[in-house]
């Protein structure tokens, strides 16, 4: 296998999840205890390893990296952090085996956090209940998102979330959208409910510039340092291999990782001409098209 090891753990203890974990070798306790932690979450395909593998052997096999198998029986809507049938919750259950890993010797306080499909649905929605465990956050191909939108209904907006959303801390960090030019289809296992479509969009495409849109806007209104960029790379279709192969996902997210953080200030001219009580309409007019291209601006 080269220079890394790759291995699937079962559960250790009560609460933490079965997981794959990657293993640079060549490192005493020491030194693995020092090297930056990438966790990658899959989508409903649930191909956890083939994550590992790729991200391993294309640029980020010097960092530890470790995939959560969220089991369908247990936790069928990890993308909306549900309870399962044991009443475990989805970000508690990543948060158990970061804290697992912790105890193993592991730098897993804070993560690199990667999300593809229904992850990256989770991963933004893990980020914004607990942004302090993010150092970085990537989402790549959301079929949907939870909008910053306090008067929407969870999960498609912040009222009634279940637990208290820390959008100002989430703004601050550093995210990138990732989403394929042609990943514009309706397939079966997009999200096709009307209310969807009119709040974002019809497909991950325009789904993706609507919440990129609509955080920057967020951040507008709360004036605050924004740290979030959209990336659309060329996969013409809804799959991980085609995203990799054809998008070189894994590289440009190795490279971003690699990258000093940028912030972005809010102009404050340009503030008030938008007129921050109309911060989330004009967001969500945007996601049809013509109005997206102003609002790249701000």
């Amino acid at each position: 296998m080269g220079n890394f090891q790759l291995r699937f753990v079962r559960s250790p203890a009560p609460g933490v999840p079965d997981h794959y974990l990657h293993l640079p070798t060549g490192h005493t306790p020491h030194t693995l205890s020092r090297l930056p932690v990438m966790v990658m979450v899959h989508g409903i395909s649930r191909n956890a390893a083939e994550q590992v593998l790729r991200a391993s052997q294309n640029g980020l096999g010097e960092m530890v990296i470790v995939a959560p198998l969220f089991e369908r029986r247990a936790m069928g809507r990890y993308q909306q952090l549900a309870a399962g049938p044991t009443g475990l919750s989805a970000d508690q259950a990543l948060i158990n085996l970061l804290d697992w890993l912790i105890i193993d010797g592991l730098n897993a306080r804070q993560i690199n956090l990667f999300g593809f499909s229904g992850g990256a649905q989770f991963a933004h929605r893990f980020a914004l209940f607990h942004p302090g465990r993010v150092r970085k956050l990537c989402l790549a191909a959301a079929g949907w998102y939870t909008m910053p939108d306090a008067g929407e209904q969870w999960p498609a907006g912040l009222a009634s979330s279940p637990l208290p959303a820390e959008l100002k801390k989430l703004l601050a960090v550093p995210t990138l959208v990732i989403v394929g030019r042609g990943d514009n289809l309706r397939t079966a296992s997009l999200n096709q409910s009307p209310a969807i479509d009119a709040q974002q969009g019809p497909h991950r495409l325009a789904r993706a510039r609507a919440w990129t849109g609509a955080m920057k806007t967020a951040a507008l209104r709360l004036q605050i340092r924004a740290n979030i960029r959209l990336r659309i790379i060329p996969a013409h279709r809804h799959q991980f291999e085609t995203y990799c192969n054809e998008g070189g996902m894994i590289g440009q997210l190795s490279e971003w990782l690699e990258e000093e953080p940028r912030t972005i200030l809010p102009h404050p001219t340009l503030a008030a001409r938008h007129g921050l009580d109309r911060h989330y309409a004009i967001a969500a007019r945007a996601a049809a098209g013509s109005q997206y291209q102003q609002l790249r601006g701000i």
